[in-house]
C-alpha cells in the first residue's frame, strides 16, 4: 500500500492532504476554519455580554456550535465514505 504526502496551496493556506488510492483522508484545511469560527464566535459573545445583551450572546454561542457541529457531521459522513470505499463494502 502506497501512502504518498502532497502539499497544495489553496487560498494562501498550505493544505496538507494525506492520498492512499486516491482516497482523501485528512485535510487540515478544516481545523483551521474551525479554528476560526471559534475565535470569532468567542470574541462576538464576549462583546455582547458585555453590551448587556446576553441572550443575543447566547444565541450566537448556539449559531457557532450548531454550525461547527454540522461541519463535523459531514466530516464523519465523508469517513464512513472512505471506509467503504476502502475495504469495498457495499
Amino acid at each position: 500500500m502506497e501512502v504518498s504526502w502532497c502539499v497544495i496551496r489553496s487560498n494562501d493556506i498550505f493544505t496538507i492532504i494525506l492520498k492512499t488510492r486516491g482516497v482523501l483522508i485528512v485535510d487540515v484545511d478544516i481545523l483551521f476554519k474551525i479554528a476560526a469560527i471559534g475565535i470569532v464566535i468567542s470574541i462576538l459573545s464576549k462583546v455582547l455580554d458585555e453590551a448587556g445583551r446576553k441572550e443575543q450572546a447566547q444565541m450566537t454561542t448556539l449559531a457557532g456550535v450548531v454550525i461547527v457541529l454540522m461541519m463535523v457531521i459531514q466530516l464523519i459522513s465523508q469517513l464512513f465514505a472512505n471506509v467503504k470505499t476502502m475495504f469495498q463494502l457495499y
